[in-house]
């Protein structure tokens, strides 16, 4: 094995790891201490092995909404149950990320099968699952109760409210059984073309990140379950996916360590649990061209674990991604991410010949057997402190009233209707008096929406119209000559997207629509319902309401701040443009009772 050139590097790690190692150990109580010392000494260096390994999966392979998550990567674990039951019967793997998509009880099922299974096989040490659950589980179970994205929880003044948030999502994750969060999302939205963050940041402001990521955090952790920030040292200012390719940070090192790092350094004085590296280049920190910082050693151990005095768990974004498996041969990602300082190797896509990489590394010294056991102890604390308050979910027929609650719910409710920001009010349109008549336009798809269907209720509709998102010269004259210079035009754009490469769903047709509404009548209003950054495309534009998504609270709210029944309270994440700064948001003075 051509294993040479890591013996230095593996000398420094091993020097650091003798620090994390007491660490580990000193932050357990003294019972759970014993526990691990006694089980880790009945492990065999392959058991120690595969306890480094999370591996993917989805809960069913045939399903069709899973094609997007198994052509993302092609990774034999996701597309063959088999394979996995292998990887725990004989690599003894000690986690399954679960991806893709499914429904509530599949999810339960399939944790509990697995559970059963690494029973008859791994009696000493249980499976610990993960999940990107970052607005809930409906990020990935979508008969679940679906919480507001990230650019919508920065709108928000009162962190109290995301605490809440998660909380709640970590209490539906031990009901169902998922222990690590992949959640929240740290990184700062510096670049609006970033095709991989977007409306995951919590916006533009290092501050605002910091203090709306340890709310989540805060909320996670005290149900038990492990957060985990990511993607260190911070991904906002990317314009490529790392799933497809290796994106670069350009940042010099004066901006990274000032901006980028802020939110992750604020978070480990606030003690997350673990810290996802990314797969992207950073030549200000990493001298080595085209060197993922999941796989630096400079970063993960020198400036992650060393400069930022983090203790916890380190774990790597998942290693099927192209930004990091592409040109490196079968199992070396695994090898090269064990040896930069990562403790948990996520996704990783050729178990059996990691494993013999790893192991061949040991017998050639380059990875001592007590580096081993240190990366291996963390792992074992961390699972003991996690399956000693995890609850069982027996009752699968009731799980779903279980998740599904009314506190759930209203909580959702609230944080949508916090959210919405009202950027402009020219001569105060809004409030509408109630005894308006009013024009309802919805844009971006073809039935009425729950915004459309509110208004109803509130105002009287001389018009109720849809329109798709490629609007036709016909409909948009048919549509013109029904209103006059004095009518009131509230335009709902309820069918926007979240790819900035897409404009947000905002096309051509429906821009010159706009504009020619506004030409033709004094009263327009516009309601966006996606991404801010749109707002660009819109600044002659009266009146103006952000309500960040489409979700029928948010359309519902949205309808009750033009009644007045609602005061908007929300501020804008980022600066959309120079009349769209960042915090701005305007209220009523008073609201119509």
């Amino acid at each position: 094995m051509k294993l040479g050139k890591y013996l230095l590097q593996s000398f420094i790690v091993s020097l650091f790891f003798v620090n994390t190692y007491s660490y580990a150990m000193d932050n357990l109580p003294q019972d759970y201490k014993t526990e691990v010392k006694e089980l880790l000494q009945k492990l065999t260096c392959e058991e120690k092995i595969g306890q480094l390994f999370m591996i993917a999966t989805v809960v069913d392979p045939t399903d069709p909404r899973n094609a997007r998550a198994l052509g993302m990567s092609i990774n034999p674990t996701k597309s063959s149950p088999e394979f996995v039951h292998k990887l725990i019967k004989d690599y003894h793997v000690g986690g399954l990320i679960i991806q893709g998509r499914s429904d509530i009880k599949p999810v339960a099922e399939f944790i509990k099968a697995y559970q059963e299974f690494n029973k008859g096989h791994n009696k000493k040490i249980p499976l610990w699952f993960g999940q990107d659950l970052e607005w809930g589980l409906t990020m990935r179970i979508e008969d679940a109760v679906c919480f507001p994205k990230n650019m919508t929880l920065g709108a928000i003044s009162d962190n109290d409210l995301l605490y809440a948030m998660g909380k709640e999502i970590g209490r539906q994750c031990k009901q169902l059984g998922v222990h690590i969060n992949f959640a929240p999302v740290s990184d700062i939205n510096s670049n609006p073309a970033n095709p991989i963050i977007g409306d995951r940041s919590f916006g533009e402001n290092k501050e605002l990140v910091a203090q709306k990521a340890i709310a989540i955090m805060n909320g996670l952790q005290d149900t038990g379950i492990i957060a985990c920030a990511k993607h260190f040292p911070g991904h906002g200012d990317t314009e490529k996916d790392s799933h497809l390719t290796l994106p670069m940070i350009s940042r010099t090192k004066e901006e990274i360590e000032n901006v980028e790092l802020f939110p992750f350094k604020e978070l480990i004085k606030a003690d997350v649990k673990s810290i996802m590296t990314a797969h992207f280049a950073v030549p200000a920190l990493e001298l080595k061209e085209n060197l993922p910082a999941s796989l630096s050693h400079e970063i993960v151990t020198n400036l992650l674990r060393k400069q930022l005095n983090f203790k916890e768990l380190v774990i790597t974004d998942g290693l099927d991604m192209q930004g990091v498996c592409k040109d490196r041969e079968d199992g070396y990602p695994e090898l090269e991410a064990l040896l930069a300082g990562n403790d948990l190797l996520l996704c990783p896509r050729h178990v059996p010949e990691a494993v013999n990489l790893i192991k061949d590394a040991i017998n050639d010294g380059i990875i001592s057997k007590a580096e081993l056991n240190k990366h291996v102890t963390k792992i074992l604390a961390a699972k003991e402190k996690i399956f000693e308050h995890q609850q069982g979910f027996d009752d699968l027929e009731n799980l779903q009233n279980q998740l599904h609650t009314e506190e759930a719910y209203e909580l959702k409710r609230t944080l949508y209707r916090e959210a919405i920001t009202l950027v402009c009010n020219d001569n105060n349109i809004l409030p509408l008096d109630s005894n308006k008549s009013v024009c309802c336009v919805q844009i971006g798809q073809t039935k009425s929406s729950p915004f459309g269907e509110t208004l109803a209720k509130q105002f009287s509709i001389f018009l109720n119209t849809t329109l798709s998102s490629e609007i036709s010269d016909s409909d948009r004259e048919h549509l013109l000559s029904q209103i006059k210079l004095d009518d009131t035009v509230v335009i709902g754009m309820v069918g926007m997207t979240r790819a900035a490469a897409q404009q947000y769903g905002v096309t051509e047709s429906i821009k010159k629509t706009i504009r020619e509404l506004k030409d033709h009548c004094n009263n327009v209003i516009v309601v966006l319902f996606g991404n801010p950054y749109s707002l660009k495309w819109f600044e002659d534009i009266p009146a103006i309401i952000v309500a960040y998504e489409d979700d029928p609270d948010a359309q519902i709210g949205a309808a009750e701040v033009i009644s007045g029944a609602l005061n908007p309270k929300g501020k804008l994440p980022v600066t959309a443009s120079e009349k769209f700064p960042f915090e701005l948001g305007l209220s009523y003075e008073t609201i119509i009772s």
